[in-house]
């Protein structure tokens, strides 16, 4: 299948990026590589982009890229008991996290589960 337009330039930024990868988790190239991924609605590299950034990173940066994991994680791949699991992370980080808090809410109601729901 031939690339055509601005396809060839995404799928050349992906390979460059790609191949950039073994080399260390600079931040700057994971973001753009999960970006480029989310693009390609190529979810589940894009969540192990997300992970990688996560376990580089620190403080709110952190936070933040714990909740698009868990988005991703829940809405994208259908994996709840996986986003729960990055969501209990971020709380155990930062216990009064808002969304965080929400979000698994979010998850527990539907999943039915009222024992776990956050008071």
């Amino acid at each position: 299948m031939a690339v055509v337009g601005s396809d060839v330039s995404e799928t050349l930024k992906l390979r460059a990026l790609t191949l950039a990868l073994p080399y260390g988790d600079d931040d700057t190239i994971l973001q753009a590589l999960a970006q480029l991924f989310e693009a390609a609605a190529d979810h589940a590299s894009c969540a192990e982009i997300l992970r990688r950034r996560a376990a580089v990173n620190t403080g709110e940066l952190r936070h933040e890229i714990l909740l698009d994991l868990a988005a991703v994680m829940s809405s994208k791949l259908g994996d709840d008991e996986g986003a729960a699991a990055v969501l209990q992370t971020l709380l155990s980080e930062v216990p009064e996290h808002a969304a965080a808090q929400k979000r698994l809410e979010e998850i527990y109601q539907g999943q039915g589960d009222k024992s776990r729901l956050i008071d």
